[in-house]
């Protein structure tokens, strides 16, 4: 049974990032995790720091969980998370216990979609008009304009998700998801480029906050656009950096995320930024150990810190060069013996990089979701340009050496 402490942290979902930044901020966490995240933590974690349940995202059976252990949610200083899909459960304990936790609207409003859309709307943030269909065949009695783009209210990592461009496609869409469940999101296609907007926000004030724009806007990777993005200097940005500033700090207010880290996205449009959606998480990809690299900021530590209640660290001054990030991926569905790490890391402007997959094992389809990759980089270059060369180059070489030495060769 785990043995409480006043000041032990509750974290619902294994995330060993954020166990080990809470650690270092001086608290000891205990996780509740599902029976099939066992795998992912490391050996070293006391069996009486996790408590073990069927399914994490779930309230009914965390609560049941910690009963089992003598626990309930009020014997903790803190909960929190950092899975997208436990966020609503997180902030229910947290409620539950009168403790330390993310507002449980907040919560809501950062998980799904629409209710996130429309608060944002209403606080006059430009944003995509949508709604909300029970199931995908409603769409063919009722299109919308094309295009259009199809998601789940509470999804991540573009999985599910479609950008309708034709009739055609609409059909198909519907009669390859006939079985999914909805209710499902409809909203307008908005053109332009993609960013991303990461950082710290402590008592409703922005402390730290980086703009990044991707390689490609990540629906493309529907139809073969890379996975990754180019941090944007402040200095050469300034104006960018401006707009983003101004349409975040509204954004989370609308949302009333006052404290915790933030993951927005939003295109650029006629000159202005129009809001995509936010999370309340660290971005996914390798946002995290990129702007490390790009302005000495640690997203992870600066979270712990603000669920600790500790002071916000000082803000180092942005690196000189640009830094990014891009995912690595090798034929799907093929097995292959992949380059080294070594050979990985000696490319033009790899300054940080990463196998996920080992040995000759099948490669998944990096179309399904943004999450797929097979390995990973961080990359420098003079400028945002020079850097996304590199990240286009490295991917290329990649996909190439690797089909190169495919396993049944």
């Amino acid at each position: 049974m785990p043995r409480r402490a006043p000041n032990d942290v509750l974290m619902v979902g294994w995330h060993f990032k954020a166990v080990d930044a809470l650690r270092q901020a001086g608290r000891r966490v205990i996780s509740a995790v599902s029976s099939a995240e066992l795998y992912r933590v490391p050996a070293h974690v006391p069996r009486a720091d996790l408590i073990v349940v069927p399914d994490s995202n779930s309230a009914e059976d965390v609560l049941a969980g910690l009963a089992r252990e003598g626990l309930a949610p009020a014997d903790f200083a803190a909960i929190h998370t950092m899975r997208e899909f436990a966020l609503v459960t997180a902030a229910l304990l947290a409620a539950h216990g009168d403790t330390r936790g993310l507002p449980v609207d907040t919560a809501v409003a950062l998980r799904d979609k629409y209710v996130q859309k429309r608060l944002v709307r209403d606080a006059g943030l430009p944003t995509a008009a949508c709604h909300v269909v029970d199931r995908l065949d409603d769409l063919l009695g009722d299109t919308p304009p094309l295009p259009f783009v199809v998601k789940p209210l509470a999804g991540a990592g573009t999985y599910n998700t479609h950008a309708v461009r034709t009739r055609a496609q609409l059909e198909a869409l519907t009669a390859e998801g006939e079985g999914l469940q909805g209710p499902w999101l409809v909203e307008e296609f908005i053109d332009g480029r993609e960013l991303h907007i990461d950082g710290i926000v402590r008592e409703g004030d922005l402390t730290f906050l980086a703009v990044s724009r991707y390689l490609n806007n990540v629906i493309d990777i529907k139809t073969g656009g890379l996975v990754g993005s180019v941090t944007l200097h402040p200095r050469t940005e300034a104006a960018c950096y401006q707009q983003a500033r101004s349409l975040t700090r509204d954004a989370l207010a609308a949302l009333r995320l006052r404290d915790g880290v933030f993951h927005l996205e939003a295109f650029q449009r006629d000159g202005e930024l129009v809001f995509s959606e936010c999370a309340g998480r660290i971005g996914g990809g390798v946002v995290q150990d990129t702007l490390i690299h790009a302005f000495g900021t640690d997203l992870l530590a600066e979270w712990a810190r603000t669920i600790t209640g500790q002071p916000s660290s000082p803000t180092p001054e942005p690196h000189s060069r640009n830094h990014g990030w891009v995912h690595l991926q090798a034929e799907a569905g093929r097995p292959v013996r992949l380059p080294s790490l070594d050979a990985l890391e000696s490319r033009p402007g790899c300054v940080a990089a990463g196998l996920d997959l080992k040995g000759s094992r099948v490669i998944p389809d990096p179309a399904v979701s943004s999450n797929q990759r097979v390995a990973w980089a961080v990359l420098a270059g003079d400028s945002e340009q020079h850097v996304a060369r590199n990240a286009q180059s490295l991917a290329a070489w990649f996909h190439d050496t690797a089909l190169a030495t495919t396993a049944d060769a």
